[in-house]
């Protein structure tokens, strides 16, 4: 009866609860194929498509009958608490309820496995033995699920007979409850590239009930900001700092305050009053349009012209926001301003990149302020290309201001052309094959792009030509080719990465083939 029952339980119902599930042989724990792609493959995300779910279908009809999920960022941030005993599974699944965490619970054949998703990212692996009785499996890692059967002949089994509806989110710093050989508090860590919290907050989470007054409301404010830089929102900062707060004797209205008023204020990396930045001197106003005008004219190709680009508008705002202080137009600009500035998660890639635009001659190093952070010089050649483009803005394809996170690159030189096209005068109406060898794209790709700009009253088409409408604005959430992109080339991936271990199996297992 109970194996019957797992039988009904399918690979489709764990991977509509965003779980990435890979066929193993019953009786086994790893597949006997080479898997190592699928280790960062969403393979839910072929739902979307129906040719994709024929794939999955072939895939686990080949597998051997028995599921595996891969834990980490392909399922979502899922983590697993193994335990070893009976018992270690009680202990953890007390110590969750007494948290109001109700985590749904697989019965091995000496233990159970406590299925959870981590709301900071995913979560490491914690090796067996660090913890007595219990192992966390993390990014990467492989779970069994049931209906597969155990080398020993129990099968995995549900505590309440079939899947969960849904996989409860947990913040890591709910699991404080296992404690390592040396009878420390082992805690969570996560391995995603999101942004890393100060030292100095971190140090305030652990050790912020024990200070002194005249320094709780300061070191309360530098950790709302910090959190606020990297990314968190106020109800993560809430949760983490306020019982902190009120633990070192501020009352909970005034540490409430305190850590939401970092959120209410504007950044202090953003745009200085006009007065502070002495928007009355006529060469300095001249010389940032020029600086905005080399940005924006000029051509930024290859793989990283665009991360350059990026880093470059940053280093020009700080300029904008910091030479006053220095004079003859040095500023200066830190790595995390920078991150903050170009919306970069990676100190890594702003390093990378600040190479390369020393390399071109772009900008330079002068020297270093009181805080260790760099002095920065624009050179003199970004200068005079800035006012040259100035100059010649008459004759040379205008950057307009249309900036979409859902507009493509096709779509923005297309828009940009037909509205330089009405400025200025030239003849007449543009057609699709003048307009696609204008901005270097297919006549097929600039006829999908005009198609839609007419359904959307952008552009107007007279049955010789195409020409942009006069004072229409774009509206960011009209045009989404980069969100249907972005999906096909995740169902893409996803079928290469699946595609290299069916092939084996369809070899190894010809006469199953479906």
């Amino acid at each position: 009866m109970f194996v019957e029952k797992m039988k009904s339980v399918e690979w489709m119902d764990y991977a509509l609860l965003s779980m990435s599930i890979i066929p193993i042989p019953q009786g086994m724990k790893r597949p006997d194929y080479k898997w190592a792609r699928l280790r960062y493959t969403k393979t839910w995300v072929l739902l979307d498509t129906d040719s994709g779910t024929r794939m999955l279908e072939r895939f686990f009809a080949l597998g051997g009958g028995g599921l595996a999920v891969v834990c980490g960022r392909p399922s979502e941030n899922l983590f697993v608490i193994d335990c070893d005993t009976v018992e270690a599974l009680h202990e953890c699944r007390r110590q969750l309820w007494a948290r109001g965490i109700d985590a749904p619970t697989v019965w091995s054949s000496r233990g159970g496995h406590l299925y959870l998703r981590a709301r900071e990212g995913a979560v490491k692996t914690i090796a067996a033995g660090v913890v007595a009785g219990v192992e966390i499996r993390g990014d990467g890692a492989l779970v069994v699920l049931p209906p597969t059967r155990h080398e020993s002949g129990v099968y995995y089994r549900w505590d309440r007979g079939n899947p969960p509806r849904n996989i409860p989110t947990v913040s890591i710093h709910d699991i404080d409850f296992l404690v390592g050989a040396d009878g420390q508090t082992v805690k969570l860590k996560t391995s995603t590239g999101e942004r890393r919290l100060h030292d100095q907050t971190r140090d305030y989470l652990e050790r912020g009930a024990k200070l002194a007054q005249g320094t709780r409301n300061s070191r309360l404010f530098d950790a709302a900001r910090d959190y606020k830089f990297v990314g968190k929102g106020t109800d993560a900062a809430l949760h983490d700092l306020l019982p902190v707060a009120v633990a070192s004797g501020l009352s909970e209205r005034e540490a409430a305050a305190t850590i939401l008023s970092p959120f209410k204020k504007p950044s202090p990396l953003t745009p200085l009053p006009n007065a502070a930045l002495g928007e009355g001197n006529y060469q300095q106003k001249n010389n940032q349009a020029a600086l905005d005008a080399f940005v924006e004219t000029m051509q930024w190709a290859g793989r990283t012209g665009n991360t350059d680009k990026r880093v470059m508008a940053a280093l020009i705002q700080r300029r904008k926001e910091d030479a006053h202080r220095h004079g003859d137009g040095v500023f200066r600009a830190s790595y995390r301003e920078l991150m903050l500035l170009a919306k970069f998660n990676s100190w890594r890639t702003i390093y990378r990149s600040i190479e390369r635009l020393k390399c071109l001659g772009f900008v330079e190093a002068v020297g270093q302020d009181t805080s260790t952070a760099t002095l920065w010089r624009i050179s003199s050649l970004v200068m005079n290309a800035g006012h040259f483009f100035m100059v010649q803005k008459d004759t040379l394809i205008q950057q307009f201001s249309l900036r979409s996170n859902y507009c493509g690159h096709f779509a923005q030189r297309i828009l940009n052309l037909l509205k330089e096209n009405g400025i200025t005068s030239r003849a007449a109406n543009l057609g699709t094959a003048e307009i696609a060898t204008a901005v270097g794209c297919h006549r097929t790709t600039a006829s999908r792009h005009l198609k839609h700009f007419v359904e959307v009253g952008l552009v107007a088409f007279d049955g010789t030509g195409y020409r942009a409408i006069e004072g229409h604005v774009v509206d960011s959430k009209v045009y989404e080719a980069d969100q249907v992109r972005a999906a096909r080339i995740a169902r893409e991936q996803a079928m290469f990465a699946v595609s290299r271990p069916l092939e084996y199996l369809w070899k190894k297992n010809r006469e199953k083939t479906l």
